[in-house]
């Protein structure tokens, strides 16, 4: 049977104010929690309650480095080689 290892609240900012003293704080108010149990193979999951969303549980994966797909060139575009002067002539102008 899997054992509670460790609890965490999930919390926002929800004001910023001053104290007394001058000190710029925060109000902050807890939206859930984070339990991370230990399964009897020894390993570790992770689930996110969430107070504003009564019956909804968020599993919460570790992240893994993903697999590279095998690098190939990028296909080069085709250029028209295009020839051009110096000169402008005034009837190539569009105006």
């Amino acid at each position: 049977m899997a054992k509670v290892f460790k609890r965490s609240n999930l919390c926002v900012v929800t004001r910023k104010y001053t104290d007394q003293n001058g000190n710029e704080k925060s109000n902050w108010e807890r939206i859930g929690q984070l339990t991370t149990f230990q399964k009897d193979d020894g390993s570790y999951s992770t689930i996110a309650e969430l107070y504003h969303m009564p019956g909804v549980t968020i599993s919460v994966f570790e992240q893994k480095p993903r697999e590279q797909a095998p690098t190939q060139p990028a296909p080069q575009p085709e250029t028209a080689v295009q020839e051009y002067s110096d000169e402008i002539k005034v009837e190539d102008i569009p105006f």
